[in-house]
């Protein structure tokens, strides 16, 4: 990877980003427009018998997902808008991912949902005695701390 000199002032390094991206844009697109050619010539025979797929899986190093995105681009009438319509989508995608993974995260089952429900209304030195439970039993012996089911703890306590 070649060296970047980051002493420049902070706008020279706004215009270097802005040019380096401009010129990655053109990369992606230059790729697309080649595997478009490539296509072309797989397809009227020059590789043999095989299709542009199984060609394509072969000797072209990029997951499947990526190659269908550069054929989008370079079917596309403006290929430069079909690089950004597929950014877009694929930050939405993320987001969504993103959204969806804390949603699960939160879904609480039933006896963590009572453990916290206990924990609010019990005096705090129970809430603290319960922890103290929890910590020593985790210390000595990992498996126990799975074993134990929460509330049972939280019941004892009480």
């Amino acid at each position: 990877m070649a060296e970047i000199d980051t002493k420049e002032p902070l706008d020279v390094v706004a215009r270097q980003i802005e040019v380096r991206a401009k010129k990655a844009d053109e990369q992606v697109i230059a790729a697309a427009l080649l595997m478009r050619e490539a296509r072309r010539r797989i397809e009227t025979g020059e590789a043999g018998d095989i299709s542009w797929y199984a060609w394509a899986r072969k000797n072209i190093k990029l997951s499947t997902s990526r190659l269908r995105e550069l054929q989008r681009i370079a079917k596309a009438d403006d290929p430069a808008k079909e690089l950004e319509r597929q950014r877009k989508l694929t930050q939405k995608r993320v987001e969504e991912h993103r959204t969806k993974k804390a949603a699960e995260a939160w879904k609480l089952d039933e006896e963590r949902k009572d453990l916290i429900a206990w924990a609010k209304e019990a005096p705090i030195e129970k809430v603290r005695q319960v922890l103290r439970q929890v910590r020593d039993q985790a210390e000595d012996a990992p498996t126990a701390l799975i074993e134990t089911r929460p509330t049972v703890v939280a019941q004892q306590a009480a």
